[in-house]
């Protein structure tokens, strides 16, 4: 069924000619589309609070997993992305406050923008992850410290000293989700980076190990074509295997131009 989701912004009513608009659209769309369906959005009829932190949180914690209070704090927005995703046209009444939108619209547009569901972000990931999506709460507390010296066990073999004959003790075949931008999951996948990036790189010292249940975050230092360079990744742990994994390097810039002392580890 055809359906209109009809949205006015302006606070006038009686003299908003951005009301008018819309309303003389809705009534030629409904000429053109008689058995089809207008839903009406007043937003300024729609209490619609800022976001806040806690709903960020919400947001970006994996559906599946949600609390009763974050599923309410998103049960607004959830009902305007109903209304968006259940209309193929739209029509917005949007007139000009002190050069620029409405600030209710502006509050309708940060409750709809939802990633993964109303946008992405795209990093060049082939297979189609991005460096901000995946789990977000750690679990199985109690394997801690096991999976933080399994992850050193890794870091230093695998990268430090460049032993790889020992991938099945740190895989379970070929499941490895990957966050980085450019590449695709896959150990084999990995495995073919790891062999072109170790001719450009290296790994000398692991100073940061963290770890809380599931997640264990490493910050390494080393070099990237003979400059200096601090690795950062974190790694998400099932039944001892690494099977998730965010990470990216960042440049150390030249000392003369560092604002302190202190270094970057």
């Amino acid at each position: 069924m055809p359906t209109l989701l009809h949205i006015d912004s302006s606070p006038l009513y009686g003299r908003s000619v951005s009301r008018e608009l819309t309303a003389a659209f809705v009534t030629h769309w409904q000429a053109s589309y008689p058995d089809g369906r207008v839903v009406d959005r007043d937003l300024n009829a729609t209490a619609i609070p800022p976001i806040t932190a806690e709903w960020v949180g919400a947001n970006y914690t994996p559906e599946a997993t949600r609390t009763p209070q974050q599923r309410e704090q998103l049960s607004l927005s959830d009902s305007l992305l109903a209304e968006l995703e259940q209309a193929n046209e739209y029509i917005i009444g949007v007139p000009m406050h002190n050069f620029g939108v409405p600030s209710v619209l502006k509050l309708w547009i940060d409750q709809i923008a939802r990633v993964g569901r109303t946008f992405a972000y795209v990093d060049g990931n082939e297979s189609g992850h991005t460096h901000i999506d995946g789990p977000t709460e750690a679990t199985h507390l109690e394997d801690t410290e096991k999976n933080k010296s399994f992850m050193r066990e890794y870091y230093e073999s695998f990268h430090i000293s460049g032993d790889h004959s020992r991938s099945n003790r740190y895989f379970q075949g070929d499941l490895c989700i990957r966050h980085e931008p450019g590449v695709r999951d896959g150990v084999a996948e990995f495995m073919r980076d790891v062999e072109v990036l170790m001719q450009r790189r290296t790994i000398d010292e692991v100073k940061i190990l963290l770890g809380q249940g599931d997640f264990v975050f490493i910050a390494a230092k080393g070099t990237h074509e003979g400059d200096p360079c601090v690795y950062i990744d974190l790694y998400r742990v099932e039944d001892q295997k690494l099977v998730e994994h965010w990470g990216f390097p960042e440049m150390v810039p030249p000392q003369e131009e560092w604002k302190n002392k202190n270094g970057m580890l």
